[in-house]
C-alpha cells in the first residue's frame, strides 16, 4: 500500500532549468516510494537562454525557445509540480516561498542558476508564457525599426548578438564594443579568436576594441539616437542598445541559510559531491547545489550543469538508501565552448582541440538544439 501524500518524505528541487528539470525527472524516476519530489519553479514556463539571442531577432524563434513546464512529471505521478512559486528563504529543512506557503523536506537541490539581462534570460515579471512570447516579438520590432545597433560586451553573449543582428538585417549598422584588445584572448585554443573576429567581419559587424560605455543603468532596447564615444577614437551613432555583460550567480536564496559558504563573486561554494560547503559550525549533506550558482571553476555550461545533476541526484538517493560512503564526485571539466555566429556561422574548443566553422553550424548553430529542449520538458515542437 502507498503511502499517503502526508506521510511521504519531500525532495525538493528549486529551480526548473536544465540543471534543475533533469534532477527533478532523474529523482522522480528513481525514489522510493516513502519519497516524492516537488518541483518548484517561479516561472510558468521554461524558457532556453541558449537560443534566446535568435529569439530576440528572428520572428517565429519565440515559439521554439519557450515551453510549458506541464509535462514534467507522468500524469497521476505522486510528485509535485509548483509554478509561480518564487523561494524566498531557505532554512535547514524548510523552503519559504511566495505566495504564502512553506514546504518541509529532507532533501534540497537548489538550481537557482544565474540572473541575466532579457532576452538572455526571461523577462522580469514574466506572468505567463504568452507574455513572455510577446516581450521577445516587441523587441524584435523595436530592433526591425532601428537604424544602427551598439552590441555592449564581447564575450560569447556580445558575439552571437551581433551575429544574429548581422545575419537578419544586413541592412543595419551593427557595433560590437569590446574591453580587450581581442575577442576570446584568454581561449587555450589560439584559433578560435581569428575565426570569429573574421566571421563577423564579413556579416558587416564593426568591432572596437579596448573600449568601455557607461550606460547610465540603460539596458537592452530602444534609445533615442545618440552618439557613443569609443576608446578606439571613433564616435559612432546609435539607436539601440543590447546589453549582454552583467550575468552573476542567483545565490539569493542560498545566502539566506545560515554558515553557507560564497566566493567573492556570490557563487555558492560546494564539495566535488555538489553538496554546499558551510562554515565549521554548520552542516547541511543533504542539500546540493549544482549548476550556474556555483563555484565549480569551469564553463558556465549547460552540459556541466546537467553533470552536476547526475551526480547530486546518484548522491541522494545513495543517502536515501543508507550509502553515505558510496557518494560520487564530480571532477571539473576542462576549458570547452562552442560561439555561433547566426545560423551558418561559429567555433568552438574543447580537450585543446578547435572545432572548425563548418563542425559547429552543423552541429549546434543551425537549429541551436530547440529539438532537444522540448523533449527535456516532455513537450512537442
Amino acid at each position: 500500500m502507498s503511502p499517503a501524500p502526508e506521510e511521504l518524505k519531500n525532495v525538493v528541487v528549486i529551480g526548473l532549468g536544465f540543471a534543475g528539470v533533469e534532477a527533478a525527472k532523474l529523482l522522480a524516476a528513481k525514489l522510493p516510494p516513502t519519497h516524492r519530489v516537488i518541483a518548484i519553479s517561479d516561472l510558468s514556463f521554461a524558457y532556453n537562454p541558449i537560443a534566446s539571442l535568435r529569439a530576440a531577432v528572428v520572428p517565429g524563434w519565440e515559439d521554439k525557445i519557450t515551453c510549458p513546464l506541464d509535462h514534467i512529471f507522468p500524469s497521476g505521478s505522486r510528485h509535485l509540480l509548483l509554478t509561480d512559486h518564487r523561494a524566498v528563504k531557505l532554512e535547514a529543512n524548510r523552503v519559504i516561498l511566495e505566495p504564502s506557503r512553506e514546504i518541509e523536506f529532507e532533501y534540497a537541490v537548489v538550481a537557482s542558476g544565474s540572473i541575466y539581462e532579457f532576452p538572455c534570460r526571461a523577462p522580469n515579471g514574466s506572468s505567463s508564457l504568452s507574455a513572455c512570447r510577446e516581450s521577445l516579438k516587441a523587441l524584435q520590432e523595436d530592433i526591425k525599426s532601428s537604424n544602427a545597433i551598439l552590441v555592449c560586451g564581447g564575450g560569447p553573449a556580445g558575439v552571437e548578438a551581433a551575429g544574429e543582428l548581422a545575419e537578419a538585417h544586413p541592412d543595419k549598422k551593427i557595433h560590437l564594443v569590446h574591453s580587450r584588445a581581442k575577442l576570446f584572448d584568454d581561449c587555450p585554443v589560439s584559433k578560435l579568436s581569428p575565426s570569429i573576429t573574421s566571421q563577423l567581419e564579413d556579416l558587416g559587424v564593426e568591432i572596437h576594441y579596448k573600449s568601455r560605455l557607461n550606460l547610465k543603468g540603460r539596458r537592452t532596447g530602444k534609445i533615442e539616437e545618440e552618439n557613443f564615444e569609443l576608446g578606439d577614437g571613433k564616435v559612432v551613432k546609435a539607436d539601440f542598445l543590447f546589453v549582454t555583460f552583467g550575468c552573476k550567480p542567483n545565490s539569493d536564496l542560498l545566502s539566506t541559510l545560515p554558515g553557507i559558504k560564497l566566493t567573492e563573486t556570490n557563487h555558492v561554494l560546494v564539495k566535488p559531491t555538489i553538496q554546499v560547503q558551510t562554515d565549521e559550525d554548520f552542516s547541511y549533506p543533504h542539500i546540493f547545489a549544482p549548476g550556474d550558482v556555483n563555484s565549480i571553476p569551469e564553463n558556465k555550461l549547460a552540459g556541466c550543469a546537467v553533470r552536476h545533476t547526475w551526480a547530486a541526484a546518484a548522491n541522494i538517493l545513495s543517502l536515501i538508501t543508507g550509502q553515505a560512503k558510496a557518494l560520487k564526485t564530480y571532477k571539473a571539466s576542462g576549458p570547452r565552448g562552442s560561439i555561433t555566429v547566426g545560423s551558418n556561422g561559429g567555433a568552438g574548443y574543447a580537450f585543446g582541440w578547435y572545432f572548425p566553422r563548418w563542425l559547429v553550424a552543423r552541429t549546434q548553430s543551425r537549429d541551436l538544439h530547440t529539438g532537444h529542449f522540448y523533449k527535456i520538458y516532455n513537450e512537442k515542437l
